[in-house]
């Protein structure tokens, strides 16, 4: 059955509930604008695309424990994991620290929020497949602004603080980043994984300059 389009009324009755007061130019530019995305989201409906998540090797995971203040003593990591590659592969003997709202199978993830807190995936994000078949050990999931949506380096798990400046956290949204490097708990051996909002790695790795 194809896809409907929202009506006139249906975008009106929408705004409503989330108390927006639309102009009827603004409502005939957004019909406009979902009318034209139409055909893209017929287009996927059609795929069956192969399922990529979780990849087609059994791995030697366990699901993680919390890092204690102690072992964490600026607030860098959420919990510490292990989740084994493949023995032979071009990343074999790496160990890779990953961003806490990217998945990884049978190991808590929280993006930083206790809302998210508790949520245990049970699939593999395609970059973790990647990796592990390649043979790196994911080793942990580090803290992060909550949700990604701010640049303060706040979480439900308290503020990632600098490394070297009592009174300072480490900021923007890779702050964990460049704390974990210039600590020295990230080596040359093990890598960050996470994505990038507004150049936030770029700014961050500059930083180590």
């Amino acid at each position: 059955m194809p896809l409907r389009p929202p009506t006139e009324e249906d975008l009106l009755e929408l705004a409503d509930r989330l108390w927006l007061n639309l102009t009827d130019n603004e409502v005939s530019t957004f019909l406009e604008l979902i009318e034209s995305e139409m055909e893209a989201y017929e287009t996927v409906r059609t795929y069956t695309p192969e399922q990529r998540l979780g990849g087609a090797e059994v791995r030697s995971r366990n699901a993680g424990t919390r890092v204690s203040r102690s072992d964490d003593p600026h607030n860098a990591w959420v919990s510490s994991c292990r989740v084994l590659g493949a023995e032979n592969g071009p990343l074999s003997g790496m160990e890779v620290a990953v961003k806490d709202n990217i998945s990884v199978a049978g190991v808590e993830m929280t993006c930083g929020s206790s809302v998210v807190e508790g949520y245990v995936p049970d699939v593999d994000a395609v970059v973790i497949t990647r990796l592990l078949d390649a043979g790196a050990d994911i080793v942990g999931k580090t803290n992060m602004d909550a949700m990604g949506t701010s640049t303060t380096g706040h979480s439900a798990f308290g503020p990632i603080h600098h490394p070297t400046v009592a009174d300072r956290l480490a900021g923007d949204r890779a702050g964990e980043v460049l704390l974990l490097l210039q600590t020295g708990m990230l080596m040359q051996r093990w890598e960050p994984i996470k994505g990038e909002a507004s150049a936030s790695l770029r700014h961050t790795v500059a930083s180590l300059d």
